[in-house]
């Protein structure tokens, strides 16, 4: 006796019905909710429902990891499927709007397969939207920088991009730039790092730019003013009668003390009158050579006449060659090594 499937009147089967026509009695899937999700074209943030989050934030390394998770997060199982008998196979191009979701289910008689519809957009999310606009949330006002300050400021700001913050205006100011940026809470921290790492004067304001009309809530731009320090790490200073050379930059200025060869520190707060109140004045370096060595380092002056060098404890320290490439500085009519 040959077996036919009652509903389609297939032959050759194994029990009551066919595999498809006991998937359609069956089916493994109760419920699918149709759902959209929307990719930023340049970040990693996505939009699924009424918020845009970050790929990375939420732990997920690929599109196609997330879209597995939302898929078994809308899909509605029989009782007697568990997780591990689903597999989920995600194909998506970048320039197609739709995304071809297989789903494998396995069941006792046969295998299921199911192929899900996701609709997929990629847009530009409110974050990347606002760069190269008129947008900007506050001003980071540089002042006085040196090399090392702005490769660090393009540094920070080429990072933050990635955050969705952006410089929409930079304006050549006396004396240094003023960026315009889309982030308030960035520029706050923008100031701090600046101090931290390279110390001088920090002043953060805000300034009442409108109201909403709405709400009524006021809305602020935050101003953020940095003026480096008039030296960097490596100077050599004069500092209150101390001659010091700047190793590290803070919100403390940490050098060592030549004549009396031991760290030290001092607060440098930059203004109007901090050059002539803290009595601070920057020695210029002088390239030359090593003289002598034995029985005490000398080195060549301007008239190429030897002299001896007052710091003899670094000479002792450092083992010299007669004709070395050195820099000195000039202090109370003596030359030390730096």
């Amino acid at each position: 006796m040959v077996n036919f499937c009652p509903k389609c009147g297939k032959n050759e089967i194994s029990g009551d019905f066919c595999s498809r026509c006991d998937q359609e009695r069956h089916p493994a899937i109760e419920h699918i909710k149709d759902k959209t999700i929307h990719f930023c074209m340049r970040c990693d943030r996505y939009q699924y429902g009424s918020d845009w989050k970050s790929l990375k934030r939420e732990q997920m390394k690929t599109r196609e990891e997330l879209l597995k998770k939302l898929v078994l997060k809308n899909i509605t199982f029989e009782e007697q499927i568990q997780k591990k008998d689903v597999e989920i196979k995600v194909h998506m191009a970048p320039a197609e709007k739709d995304c071809s979701v297989q789903i494998t289910v396995k069941r006792p008689r046969q295998d299921e397969q199911y192929q899900i519809p996701f609709k997929i957009y990629f847009t530009v999310c409110p974050h990347c939207g606002i760069e190269k606009t008129q947008y900007f949330e506050g001003i980071l006002q540089i002042r006085d920088p040196n090399d090392e300050v702005m490769q660090f400021v393009d540094k920070v700001f080429e990072q933050a991009k990635k955050r969705g913050v952006y410089i929409n205006k930079k304006v050549p100011a006396k004396q240094g730039f003023d960026y315009y940026v889309t982030s308030q809470t960035f520029l706050s921290t923008m100031g701090n790092k600046l101090q931290e790492r390279f110390g001088g004067t920090l002043k953060i304001s805000s300034q009442l730019f409108t109201q909403n009309k709405l709400t009524s809530k006021q809305l602020y731009r935050v101003n953020v003013y940095f003026k480096a320090p008039p030296f960097k790490r490596g100077d050599v200073i004069n500092h209150q009668g101390k001659l010091l050379k700047v190793t590290q930059l803070g919100k403390l200025v940490n050098c060592f003390d030549i004549i009396n060869e031991k760290k030290t520190a001092f607060r440098y707060n930059l203004d109007e009158r901090s050059l002539h109140h803290q009595e601070l004045i920057i020695l210029p370096r002088e390239k030359t050579t090593i003289a002598k060595v034995y029985p005490h380092v000398e080195v060549l002056d301007a008239d190429y006449q030897p002299v001896k060098i007052a710091n003899q404890a670094v000479g002792e320290k450092k083992k010299y060659e007669t004709g070395e490439k050195i820099e000195i500085v000039r202090w109370k009519h003596k030359v030390f090594l730096v």
